[in-house]
């Protein structure tokens, strides 16, 4: 025994042990609490989603920085307009997407502009090249996925497929792993309808 041992007695020696054991357990309870807190502020100051036209043009600001896909600013002539954005958090995929009508020459340029810049387009109406709920699976096979299954509608439905009649136009669609980004823009020429939309999931 060493010569040191009769300054420590047995009962001291033990209540230095749960000491530590308290100051450790006190510390994993303080680092989960600060963790909580940063999640708890994070899910409450920050803007998740909108469907408020008002948000539009600062949202797709924030959306889509080089203008390619949606116009800046909803024309002035346009009806029924709808709005949605979700943001992206953590594995969870987001979106924004616009639909609105137009009178029928305006309907008639933008439908010529959306063609300068589609990659590809294709019918809601065909099941191959329609969204589904395997496009992650699809990721995983880039070579023969149609081009667009990541570009979904969002408006006023949770399944993502298009409604009949929708004509769809692509213009880029990227995908890795199980993650993806899509771009483009969709028409109802029988409601002189005209969608743009991003979405990243």
């Amino acid at each position: 025994m060493s010569r040191y041992a009769s300054y420590l007695p047995p009962k001291r020696r033990g209540w230095t042990v749960w000491k530590i054991a308290a100051i450790a357990a006190l510390s994993v309870v303080v680092v989960i609490g600060i963790l909580f807190a940063v999640f708890l502020w994070y899910f409450l100051t920050s803007p998740h989603g909108t469907t408020d036209v008002k948000d539009y043009s600062k949202t797709v600001r924030e959306w889509d920085s080089d203008g390619l896909v949606m116009p800046r600013e909803i024309p002035a002539d346009a009806t029924d307009v709808r709005f949605t954005s979700l943001d992206p958090f953590l594995q969870g995929g987001g979106w924004v997407q616009v639909a609105y009508q137009l009178p029928a020459d305006e309907f008639n340029s933008a439908l010529a502009d959306i063609k300068t810049h589609a990659l590809a387009d294709y019918s809601a109406d065909d099941d191959e090249k329609t969204i589904t709920s395997d496009r992650f699976a699809a990721c995983q096979k880039a070579a023969s996925r149609p081009l667009g299954i990541g570009f979904s509608w969002h408006i006023d439905d949770t399944d993502y497929k298009w409604p009949s009649g929708y004509h769809i136009y692509v213009y880029s669609d990227t995908c890795t792993f199980n993650h993806g980004l899509a771009r483009g823009a969709a028409v109802n020429p029988d409601t002189y309808e005209v969608v743009y939309g991003v979405d990243d999931w």
